[in-house]
């Protein structure tokens, strides 16, 4: 009589030859003699791949009860359950599996993906727990956490004192408060300085309280006052400045705070370490200190001075090394290279690196990919992770952009990647062809985004696969209403026309237009608010517009890239179209949620 491991084994050798009806055979012997974990595991694999949900879940639920510290099971019930709508359990025991196994990045890009962009109503510290591992960790885009974290951080009962302060809207008060407060370990917590150093937060209420942390720090310390965070102080100063930097110094500024400044210069080139990360708040460190050394240096500095100084030195020298694929003579081209020129985005630190297409699975080697577009190099990057036998280019109009692009990239360990400065509407004179072109959220900033469209079409081999991102008219009325009011009241696209916009946004505006501006991220750092509501240069799209440019280009519609909870909104709307092909019906859909692509049309399409 066999034993339980050996009909498991058995059972593995039918799964590794895919005859699956005879693995499921043995595993059912397995289970026969000893229920155990690894066979209920196996089971419900088998069952999900056959389509057999129900049947998936119990099994994989069965194993996990036999062994609660089963990751893998956790893990692949966490998979089903979301992609089938289920979000709420599959974060669950997206969280288990990541307890189970902390150090297992694909459990951690499970996680980031299932509970990305939700905010959550009440505290969970499972969640916590699972957010802060997600943000110590470098191979994840950070940016889908941002709403998670920032609800998790208003419902912890351990950081009210910090959230408390939230409410508080005028500086004296907050001083006052926070001056009072006999427990100020909340502004230490790991949670809390891993977001600020890792995210831009979309929030007011969260940008007024860091805005008054920053001049509290400041005015303390001008003023040779103790600050009440002891050993946390330089951390607090550290983990804000990072902050700072990475929004570009979008926050409001008081004039007494710009007189304090030049005293904390003074202290900053005697060798005062807080000093220099309290500038580092208020100014960008490179150009006035790029030779500052400090002995010892603190380890939260010296991650301040390579992120702002070592690395901006880097990407000066490797401006020059870049290639010019194509000369730049179209006047709107210029336009918008100069504005990436002042405001390259986004500023960004760590990717994640398993990215999956949902419209191009596999590539053969040596394919050819032009990413049209491809600003500080974050699709790039990704793209060349995902399918790291292609041969990748990447062209932008922008200098500054493409350094750091290039400089991410090779720290990264892709120095591959063939960065190039071009122009979209000149590509077509390189005489290159190209298996896939990724051009997302360029071609609307071309006068005549067709003809962009056109060109790249024509250099993408027949049967050749293109993603695009474009903006949706449907999508955009907000950014609209502002666009009419900057250009009426021509409010100038610099830095204090910025600021002036965004201080007075519910007046110029009013408040439903400016609360649909306030949810977006690129309101909340200074070269995406610039691109959202002061571009030189922008056309908006709709899917009846899409469908006739690729009707005249013969090119075929294969989907968009979208999350799986819109998928099944969609499917249950419209079951007689599973694979979401029919551009009419999702006319019909964004008519109805006005807000499905308030982002961009992301989809791919194949040249006839």
């Amino acid at each position: 009589m066999k034993t339980a491991e050996q009909w498991l084994n058995e059972a593995r050798a039918f799964i590794n030859a895919q005859e699956f009806d005879s693995a499921l055979a043995c595993l059912n012997e397995s289970i026969a003699v000893t229920p155990n974990a690894d066979a209920y595991h196996d089971s419900g694999v088998i069952h999900y791949m056959a389509g057999r949900l129900p049947a998936a879940v119990e099994s994989l639920q069965t194993a996990l009860a036999l062994d609660p510290a089963d990751a893998r099971a956790a893990a692949n019930l966490a998979r089903i359950l979301y992609e089938n709508g289920q979000r709420q359990p599959a974060i669950e025991y997206s969280c288990r599996a990541m307890k189970a196994a902390p150090d297992n990045s694909v459990y951690r890009h499970d996680f980031t993906r299932i509970i990305s962009n939700l905010s959550l109503s009440i505290f969970y510290p499972a969640i916590k727990d699972a957010l802060l591992t997600c943000l110590q960790a470098d191979d994840i885009t950070h940016e889908l956490i941002t709403f998670p974290w920032l609800s998790t951080l208003k419902h912890d009962p351990a950081l009210r004192p910090l959230t408390d302060l939230l409410k508080v809207t005028d500086y004296k008060n907050f001083s006052k408060k926070l001056s009072r407060t006999a427990d100020v370990s909340a502004f230490g917590d790991p949670y809390f300085l891993a977001g600020l150093r890792r995210l831009v937060i979309p929030d007011q209420d969260t940008e007024l309280f860091l805005t008054h942390l920053r001049r509290f720090l400041l005015d303390k310390t001008a003023a040779g006052e103790p600050l009440p965070f002891s050993d946390k102080t330089m951390d607090i100063a550290c983990a804000l400045a990072l902050h700072c930097f990475y929004n570009d110094y979008i926050f409001a500024t008081d004039p007494a705070e710009e007189s304090a400044l030049p005293l904390l210069h003074t202290r900053a080139a005697a060798g005062d370490p807080l000093s220099l990360a309290l500038i580092a708040c208020y100014e960008p460190l490179f150009l006035r200190y790029k030779n500052v050394t400090y002995s010892p240096l603190p380890e939260n500095l010296a991650q301040l001075i390579h992120i702002m100084i070592a690395n901006p030195a880097t990407e000066q020298d490797i401006r020059d090394t870049i290639p010019v694929m194509t000369p730049i003579d179209d006047n709107i081209s210029r336009a918008v290279r100069t504005q990436y020129e002042e405001f390259p985005y986004p500023r960004w630190s760590t990717i994640d690196s398993s990215v999956r297409y949902d419209g191009l699975r596999t590539l053969p080697a040596g394919a050819r990919i032009l990413n049209a577009g491809c600003g500080t190099g974050m699709q790039s990057v990704q793209c060349q992770m995902t399918f790291p036998q292609a041969e990748l280019t990447a062209v932008d109009l922008s200098l500054a952009s493409l350094a750091y692009a290039k400089r991410q990239a090779t720290q990264m360990g892709l120095p591959a990647i063939k960065f190039a400065q071009a122009d979209i509407l000149q590509l077509e004179s390189c005489g290159e062809t190209f298996d896939v072109i990724i051009s997302s959220g360029v071609l609307h900033h071309i006068a005549d985004p067709e003809k962009g469209w056109h060109i790249l079409r024509n250099i993408l081999k027949p049967g050749g696969m293109m993603l695009l991102g474009l903006y949706s008219e449907i999508g955009r009325q907000s950014v609209v209403a502002a666009h009419e009011v900057i250009a009426r009241k021509k409010i100038p696209n610099d830095r204090n026309g910025i600021k002036y916009f965004r201080k007075n946004i519910v007046k110029l505006i009013g408040r439903r237009d400016a609360h649909h501006l306030l949810q977006s991220k690129d309101f909340y750092t200074m070269p995406e608010c610039r691109d959202l509501l002061f571009h030189v240069q922008e056309q908006r799209f709709t899917l009846e517009r899409i469908a006739q440019a690729l009707k005249t280009m013969d090119m075929e519609f294969t989907g968009f890239e979208i999350s799986p909870v819109l998928r099944q909104q969609y499917n249950k709307a419209y079951p007689q179209d599973p694979h979401g092909l029919s551009l009419d019906n999702w006319a019909a859909f964004e008519r109805a949620h006005p807000d499905t692509f308030s982002g961009m049309y992301n989809f791919w399409c194949r040249r006839l």
